[in-house]
């Protein structure tokens, strides 16, 4: 189990949040002392708040901004 704290601003990353959920591209967008500006990308882009301290069920992989234009 991970957390969002592991996660650095400005980098595109696959997780999977839950064990039964799927995996979604996100990137980190803004850091403040307890919490991340979190992009989602699905159909749709997604902007949310998260905590540092929520928890990630795994991290897949960190994906280079090349790959994801």
């Amino acid at each position: 189990m991970y957390s969002y704290s592991l996660l650095e601003t400005g980098c595109y990353y696959l997780i999977q949040e839950k064990e039964d959920s799927p995996i979604n591209l996100i990137q980190v967008t803004v850091e403040t002392d307890h919490c991340l500006y979190v992009s989602k990308y699905n159909d749709d882009e997604v902007m949310e708040w998260k905590r540092k301290t929520d928890p990630i069920f795994d991290i897949f992989e960190l994906v280079s901004d090349n790959s994801v234009k």
